[in-house]
């Protein structure tokens, strides 16, 4: 029988609660804001957890938020799906995985993983637990006592601010032309390229009227950073990443045969280790799988050139952009 802790652990943010069984500690990373990790040592059994919040709008279904969580680790060296299942934490509809890669590419040693996803409202969050595979067993239960725990905590919404239209707030740059900003204010304004005007969520859709002008209705999906606006008579969807994010980064990148990965729900495969990132003006943080943290910068030209420096790129190495942000689903 496991020994919990009195007190859970709770989000600085206030969108997640859990409790971590005894020997658990909580591990902060400086500059990380999606999320959370854990680490135990007890009885010389290692284990991590982590979690991570993704903003996904109204749109976006379990089944699609895990497959492109997923997407990255799927590429992984000795990766292999052993089970799948749909559940419930909270009352919340979740789906749960587990699977082994090689720890670190080398086929002598597994890893063996267990990640839980779930939506609620217009947030997706991912539980990961990893151990080594030959001592699973053994710590599993811990596992399933912090997942058991969970539980999604909503925002409250407060004063007269539609309650949907905090899924769009903030300033987002087109990717096709960095000059043209669009911002949307917690008070149902809109700027757009220094005109204002008021906008309104209604599900999948956002009206807006700018000015005097007549009321527009869009479709809109937001995944990550990632928005994409699009009206009935355009051919396609106009995309928009979150200012000061590093949602420029998302894509497939090379040089010769190394080959980087960022996917919009900030996992990220560099080389053979995978893990997730966060970055902002420059900076980028990488947490890999193995618990490890690379602190990197980059710099992004013409959208079509990366060049990374720090740690294993050293002075810098630059990477070619393979594929637009599409590639990336």
């Amino acid at each position: 029988m496991l020994t919990l802790l009195a007190a859970p652990f709770e989000d600085v943010y206030s969108r997640f609660r859990l409790t971590l069984p005894e020997g658990w500690h909580f591990t902060p990373l400086p500059g990380d804001t999606q999320g959370a990790a854990f680490q135990t040592g007890s009885q010389g059994i290692p284990g991590a957890v982590s979690v991570r919040v993704i903003d996904v709008g109204p749109s976006v279904t379990l089944q699609a938020f895990a497959d492109d969580m997923q997407k990255v680790v799927v590429q992984e060296p000795g990766y292999r799906a052993l089970k799948e299942e749909l559940s419930l934490i909270a009352g919340v509809p979740a789906l749960r995985r587990r699977y082994v890669v090689y720890l670190a590419g080398d086929p002598k040693h597994s890893k063996m993983v267990d990640e839980l996803y779930a939506i609620d409202g217009a947030r997706g969050y991912m539980l990961h637990a990893e151990t080594l595979a030959e001592v699973f067993g053994s710590i599993e239960k811990q596992f399933n006592a912090i997942f058991d725990s969970f539980e999604p905590v909503r925002p409250k919404v407060t004063g007269s601010i539609e309650p949907e239209n905090r899924y769009m707030v903030g300033s987002f740059v087109m990717e096709d032309d960095r000059k043209s900003i669009i911002t949307f204010n917690e008070d149902g304004t809109v700027v757009f390229e220094g005109n204002r005007g008021l906008y309104r969520v209604q599900g999948g859709e956002v009206l807006m009227r700018m000015g005097d002008g007549e009321p527009e209705t869009l479709a809109w999906s937001l995944r990550g950073d990632i928005l994409e606006l699009k009206a009935k008579d355009w051919k396609a969807p106009i995309r928009y990443y979150r200012k000061g994010s590093g949602a420029a980064l998302i894509g497939k990148w090379q040089t010769g045969k190394r080959k980087v990965h960022f996917s919009p729900t900030g996992v990220v495969m560099l080389e053979s280790a995978g893990g997730t990132f966060t970055a902002d003006t420059g900076m980028l943080i990488v947490t890999l799988h193995d618990g490890r943290r690379l602190d990197l910068r980059f710099s992004i030209s013409d959208h079509d050139k990366l060049q990374l420096s720090g740690g294993r790129y050293g002075a810098g190495v630059v990477f070619d952009r393979a594929a637009k942000f599409t590639d990336a689903k």
